[in-house]
Order: C-alpha cells, then sequence, then structure tokens
C-alpha cells in the first residue's frame, strides 16, 4: 500500500472504507429499500408535496440531490380525472449522489410505492418512519435488499 493510498483512506466515510477493504464475493455494492404504501394522504401526491418529500428524504438519507424528474398529467389535470384507476397519479425519480430514489403514487386508495436504492448505508426504519410521517397510511411491503 502507497502512502498516498493511505491518505486516501484517512478521509473516506467509514461505510466506503469497509467497501473498499471488502473482496469482491463480500461486496455489497448498495441497498435498495422497495416500500408500498395505502391510504396515504392524496393532497400530497402534488408536485409541491413530492419534491417537499424529497428534500426531506435526501437530508434523512444525507445524501446530495441531483436532478428531480416528474412524470405525471401536469398541466392536464382533467386527463388525470378520467385516467384508469392503475395510471392516475405521479411518477418521480430524485436522482442523489449516490443512486435515485424512484416513486409512484396511486390516486386509488392514496398509494405509493416507492424505491431508496443508495450505495451509501440507510436505516429502513427511519425512511419508513420518514414516509409514513409524511403522507401517512400504512405499510403494506417493506423490503430491504443488499444488491451483490
Amino acid at each position: 500500500v502507497c502512502s498516498s493510498d493511505l491518505r486516501l483512506a484517512a478521509r473516506l466515510p467509514s461505510w466506503l472504507l469497509r467497501w473498499w477493504r471488502m473482496g469482491d464475493e463480500d461486496m455489497n455494492f448498495g441497498n435498495e429499500l422497495i416500500l408500498d404504501l395505502q391510504g396515504c394522504e392524496r393532497d400530497k401526491f402534488e408536485r409541491e408535496h413530492l419534491a417537499q418529500f424529497f428534500r426531506g428524504m435526501c437530508s434523512l438519507l444525507e445524501v446530495e440531490r441531483g436532478p428531480l424528474h416528474f412524470w405525471d398529467y401536469e398541466p392536464d389535470v382533467e386527463s388525470r380525472r378520467q385516467a384508469p384507476q392503475n395510471l392516475a397519479g405521479v411518477s418521480a425519480v430524485q436522482f442523489i449522489s449516490t443512486s435515485n430514489i424512484t416513486l409512484h403514487t396511486l390516486d386509488h386508495g392514496g398509494r405509493v410505492y416507492l424505491n431508496i436504492f443508495s450505495c451509501g448505508v440507510f436505516s429502513a426504519k427511519e425512511a419508513t418512519e420518514f414516509c409514513l410521517g409524511f403522507f401517512g397510511g400504512e405499510v403494506v411491503t417493506s423490503v430491504m435488499l443488499a444488491r451483490r
């Protein structure tokens, strides 16, 4: 190990240092939380509220926010009202310094489908509690995956 490697290692966050020292067979390339909620507050499904959600989640995860992209019915709100139940909602992708957060809402049943994928370490419990505090509702599915 050369001295420049040691100087670099001294500045790395602890989770990254552990990752750097692993062999490929032990390597965890990230964690993904898959979270399905129902009975959520549908007024939170508008762009301004969802942008607030992403800001809060990124703060909780301690990650830098990149571009936020929406796919929805704006400005044609009437189309959203006439859309089939399985399509009426908003999709959004928040790019983050360590990967992305993807969210889909469905107006029918106040449903939220969320994926958080990050190369960093985060608490599924804290992320879930944040989502419930923001959207209300209840957890239908919660799965934490180690991506190898």
